[in-house]
């Protein structure tokens, strides 16, 4: 499932994301077709791996 999750994410367009506007958490998991349980566990992951890249845990 992980897998799946990386390949709906490979597709998405970083600038979109990365702007200064605010983009709605729903607007993500419904872009990538997943659900709303899928995309908070994937986010937290990705959180603690970014805090863990920081040194900060």
């Amino acid at each position: 499932m992980r897998a799946q999750i990386q390949e709906q994410l490979s597709f998405l367009q970083p600038v979109k994301y990365l702007s200064t506007s605010r983009v709605k958490d729903i607007n993500v998991y419904l872009e990538l077709g997943l659900t709303k349980d899928q995309y908070y566990e994937s986010k937290k992951d990705v959180i603690a791996q970014i805090a863990k890249a920081l040194g900060m845990i």
